[in-house]
């Protein structure tokens, strides 16, 4: 049986410019019905209100987003606070803060690195037989070589879980969310892989996306059939809890279905959040991942640890 949710089905458990069009897609955010959604349009003025870029011009009330917090602010927001005094739509990517145009470019050299050994002291007293790997991919502008590592993922993924259907387009979600396009306005191009190899195969994925400093999303997450079982999930979260560390995340988040909160929580030092923290993630972060079903968990990134 597939599993509906962001779980473990092991356990169960400098930048690149953007053309002006793509800049335009990924900055301007417009919510078609704003009553179904508790959040906001601004994390400044907490307003829902906004202009339309192609009927209105750009002006005070157009929305701009961070190309990697994805946190939204109003233009003339920007200007009153004295964050930012622009004068028309940024022709690339646009950061709202220094720190998160380093954290981006972070992210993108991790990209670059490709494989990297998994240290010797992450491995514990599981799968210690095998060469594990681990690397971080994008589906957003990805080489030929990555492509083929997140069509496994994706084959995982299809396998572990029931397609998410966004019920406008009709697309799968998760397959959006892989290979970084975008669905009815919810644009997944800051959505990467971080994926646990043993020699050429992929056995563990799961797709994750840093929303600044203060908090890193992991809504999907599988191991492959044939290597449940072995410790690989394991493996998998100590690395990528690590990799959070040496980025200076704080916080992860996890949306899990109600059967493995427990697995998470007991296992892995997760703990569920209340309704109003959960309301104030989701009022700040507007682009975070939340699946019919699910509850937020949440866990402390332990500080200054190192992946390299």
């Amino acid at each position: 049986m597939k599993c509906v949710g962001p779980i473990s089905n092991e356990v169960s458990g400098g930048t690149v410019s953007a053309t002006k069009e793509e800049a335009t897609n990924r900055c301007i955010r417009i919510n078609a019905n704003q009553t179904e959604h508790d959040l906001v349009a601004c994390s400044l003025c907490r307003s829902y209100e906004f202009s339309i870029l192609s009927v209105d011009g750009f002006n005070d009330k157009t929305v701009i987003v961070c190309d990697q917090c994805e946190i939204e602010f109003h233009i003339g927001c920007l200007r009153a606070h004295r964050k930012r005094n622009l004068k028309e739509l940024p022709p690339g990517g646009w950061f709202c803060s220094s720190k998160c145009w380093q954290l981006n470019r972070d992210v993108k050299v991790l990209v670059v690195l490709g494989s990297q050994k998994v240290p010797d002291s992450l491995m514990g007293n599981y799968a210690t037989n095998c060469d594990a790997e681990w690397r971080i991919v994008r589906g957003k502008h990805t080489t030929e070589e990555n492509n083929l590592l997140l069509n496994e993922a994706a084959k995982i993924f299809d396998v572990g879980f029931n397609p998410i259907i966004d019920t406008r387009t009709k697309k799968d979600m998760i397959k959006a969310m892989t290979y970084g396009t975008e669905i009815a306005g919810s644009d997944f191009a800051g959505v990467h892989c971080f994926i646990l190899t043993i020699g050429p195969k992929v056995v563990t994925a799961g797709l994750f996306r840093v929303l600044g400093h203060d908090v890193a999303e992991l809504p999907i997450v599988a191991t492959g059939q044939q290597y449940q079982g072995q410790g690989h999930f394991k493996v998998f979260f100590r690395c990528f809890e690590r990799l959070l560390s040496q980025l200076n995340v704080k916080k992860l988040v996890v949306p899990a279905a109600e059967e493995v909160i427990a697995m998470w929580c007991n296992k892995f030092g997760l703990r569920k959040v209340t309704p109003i923290e959960q309301n104030e993630y989701m009022q700040k972060h507007t682009s975070m991942v939340a699946f019919t079903g699910t509850s937020l968990l949440e866990k402390e990134v332990p500080e200054g640890q190192r992946l390299l």
